[in-house]
Formats: C-alpha cells, structure tokens, sequence
C-alpha cells in the first residue's frame, strides 16, 4: 500500500528575499500549510506543502502568474514519486552539476553523459539557472561521468560535477535555511560547493 505525500507546490519567479511569514500570509487563506522552504543564497524560488491536494489546487489556480512580493510569481505542482519506489529510486546515484553559464534544457545535458551509461532522470534549474542533476542507474557509470566531467569546459563554464550523498536514516541534522536548496529530487540528498554544504529538501 502506497503512502499519499503531501502536494507540493513550486513557487518561482522571485526576485527578492522573501521571509516564511510574507510567504504564509500570502498562501495561508487556501488551507493548512504543513511545510516550507525558501531558497535565500541564491534567492528566487520557493516550496510550500499543504495537507490537501484541494488546498494546493485552489493557491495554484489563484497565484499562477499573478503580482506577489514585488514581481509575477509562477507556481506549479512539483513531480510526485510513488513511495513504493523510494527504496528501489533512493539507490540511484545523483550527480550535481554546477557551474553552467548557458541556458540549456534538458536534451542538451543528457547527450554529454549517457556516453557514460544509462541516464534515468536529468533535473535543470532555471529560476535561478546554474545547476542541474543527473541521475545514473549504477555507481560505476556516476563515478566514471564525475572522473571525466568535473572540471570541464561546459555550457559556456568549467562545471564542478559531483555525487551527491544521502542522508543517513534517522539523522536529525538541521542546516541553516540560507544554506537549503530546495527542487525535484530526493530529500536528505546533500553536496558541497565550495565552503557551503547544502541539502537537498
């Protein structure tokens, strides 16, 4: 029997720093928000869970390209996962790819590391742009990609390609909210980009 996950919402667009309460009183009158992150070190993006899909509906239809916090606002409901794949999905290896200073979509990345094996997701940013993943269906082929492609020229910039590691079960470890970043992907997966170590939530 799956478990039902709470639905989630993207909200991009912004363009300043925006604190959890601004967002709350923004999103609150469409039901019971259960979680939330903002993304501050770069800014621009943010996630809100609700406890039903009615609630997350309703903030959808009614915020979608509207005028919030300064500037028009896009949200969109994230991808859901089927949590009876989560043991199988949370064995695949994750490479973060920073560093891109073009604008690429996906068919661009996906090319230049299925040389290395087979590619089962690929994840870009775009608001803010810069980074992206790369899921691989095995170790070896996630090692071989990191081997050869961190460091290279790529998409305009020398990209720093790297593993990212999960979370170890039962660790209750908080990091400052400056230091999340937070997309499509599993929550607990981390990396290191220079001094700062961020968490996938």
């Amino acid at each position: 029997m799956s478990v039902k996950s709470s639905p989630r919402l993207f909200i991009g667009g912004l363009k300043r720093n925006v604190e959890k309460e601004e967002m709350t009183a923004e999103f609150t009158e469409f039901g019971e928000i259960v979680d939330m992150w903002i993304a501050y070190d770069p800014p621009g993006f943010a996630f809100i869970e609700f406890s039903s899909e009615e609630s997350a509906q309703a903030a959808l239809e009614a915020k979608h390209r509207t005028q919030a916090f300064d500037c028009e606002i896009r949200v969109e409901f994230t991808k859901k996962k089927d949590s009876n794949k989560n043991s199988e999905e949370s064995s695949r290896p994750r490479l973060f790819i920073g560093g891109i200073i073009e604008h690429i979509e996906k068919e661009d990345l996906r090319p230049k590391f299925e040389k290395f094996g087979t590619v089962t997701d690929v994840w870009i940013a775009h608001n803010p742009p810069g980074f992206a993943f790369v899921e691989f269906d095995n170790e070896d082929s996630a090692n071989n990609a990191v081997a050869e492609m961190d460091g290279s020229k790529l998409f305009g910039g020398t990209v720093k390609v790297q593993i990212t590691k999960g979370r170890k079960e039962g660790r209750r470890n908080r990091v400052s909210e400056k230091r999340v970043y937070t997309g499509p992907g599993r929550r607990g997966d981390e990396f290191r980009h220079g001094e700062i170590r961020w968490i996938l939530v």
